[in-house]
């Protein structure tokens, strides 16, 4: 019986680790990582955390900060009443 290859998840990118360590170590956010690899900005995370439970030392970028417009929203609760 033959073995049937594993089929690849429609827009998942596979990264080797290799591959991926060597994008962290050029980029300077997630983003960026995400952009160089194909890969959506949780899996990066996920893999990022991945890889330092088992001990590979990827230095962590800062968060990204979300503008928020707290009078725009504000203004749409008060329509809203």
């Amino acid at each position: 019986m033959k073995k049937r290859a594993k089929k690849q998840a429609k827009g998942r990118a596979r990264v080797a680790d290799v591959t991926f360590v060597k994008a962290w170590a050029k980029a300077d956010s997630v983003d960026d990582v995400a952009a160089s690899v194909g890969m959506a900005y949780s899996g990066v995370q996920a893999r990022a955390a991945l890889l330092r439970g088992a001990g590979v030392k990827l230095p962590k970028f800062p968060r990204r900060k979300r503008e928020i417009d707290v009078a725009g929203l504000n203004a749409l609760l008060k329509r809203a009443r």
